[in-house]
Protein backbone atom coordinates (compact mmCIF):
# COMPACT_ATOMS: atom_id res chain seq x y z
CA UNK A 1 0.00 0.00 0.00
CA UNK A 2 3.13 2.42 0.61
CA UNK A 3 4.21 2.03 -2.41
CA UNK A 4 1.18 2.69 -4.12
CA UNK A 5 0.60 6.09 -2.28
CA UNK A 6 4.13 7.04 -3.74
CA UNK A 7 3.40 6.18 -6.88
CA UNK A 8 0.50 8.31 -6.64
CA UNK A 9 2.41 11.33 -4.70
CA UNK A 10 5.12 11.31 -7.56
CA UNK A 11 2.59 11.44 -10.32
CA UNK A 12 0.79 14.07 -8.41
CA UNK A 13 3.73 16.23 -8.20
CA UNK A 14 5.12 15.76 -11.70
CA UNK A 15 1.62 17.05 -12.87
CA UNK A 16 1.85 19.98 -10.57
CA UNK A 17 5.14 21.08 -12.43
CA UNK A 18 4.41 20.78 -15.88
CA UNK A 19 3.57 24.46 -17.26
CA UNK A 20 0.62 23.06 -19.09
CA UNK A 21 -2.20 20.22 -17.57
CA UNK A 22 -5.31 19.44 -19.23
CA UNK A 23 -8.23 19.34 -16.42
CA UNK A 24 -11.42 18.26 -16.24
CA UNK A 25 -14.29 17.08 -14.01
CA UNK A 26 -17.60 15.48 -14.38
CA UNK A 27 -20.15 14.81 -11.66
CA UNK A 28 -19.92 11.51 -9.45
CA UNK A 29 -22.24 10.34 -6.78
CA UNK A 30 -20.48 10.24 -3.63
CA UNK A 31 -22.38 8.23 -1.06
CA UNK A 32 -20.57 8.31 2.82
CA UNK A 33 -19.18 5.03 2.80
CA UNK A 34 -16.13 6.34 4.11
CA UNK A 35 -17.97 8.40 6.41
CA UNK A 36 -16.47 11.42 5.27
CA UNK A 37 -19.62 12.88 3.56
CA UNK A 38 -22.02 12.64 5.81
CA UNK A 39 -24.62 15.05 4.19
CA UNK A 40 -23.72 13.25 0.66
CA UNK A 41 -22.96 16.01 -1.13
CA UNK A 42 -22.72 15.53 -4.94
CA UNK A 43 -18.55 14.81 -5.53
CA UNK A 44 -16.75 15.44 -8.78
CA UNK A 45 -14.03 13.39 -10.69
CA UNK A 46 -11.30 15.36 -11.89
CA UNK A 47 -8.71 14.42 -13.51
CA UNK A 48 -5.43 15.86 -14.80
CA UNK A 49 -3.78 14.39 -17.87
CA UNK A 50 -0.13 15.07 -19.54
CA UNK A 51 1.11 12.58 -22.27
CA UNK A 52 3.09 10.20 -19.67
CA UNK A 53 0.69 10.91 -16.39
CA UNK A 54 -2.75 10.61 -15.67
CA UNK A 55 -4.38 11.58 -12.24
CA UNK A 56 -7.58 11.00 -11.21
CA UNK A 57 -9.36 11.84 -7.83
CA UNK A 58 -12.83 12.17 -6.65
CA UNK A 59 -13.54 15.41 -4.83
CA UNK A 60 -16.11 17.28 -2.76
CA UNK A 61 -16.06 20.26 -4.69
CA UNK A 62 -16.10 22.19 -8.03
CA UNK A 63 -14.33 25.03 -7.19
CA UNK A 64 -11.34 25.90 -9.01
CA UNK A 65 -9.19 25.97 -5.75
CA UNK A 66 -8.83 22.46 -6.58
CA UNK A 67 -7.13 22.63 -9.63
CA UNK A 68 -4.25 23.92 -7.57
CA UNK A 69 -4.76 20.50 -5.55
CA UNK A 70 -4.12 18.04 -8.42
Amino acid sequence: MRQRRDAVTEAQHYIQQQPTVGVDETGFQQRNGDGQNATKTSGWLWVAVRPLIQSFQVILSRAIAVINHL
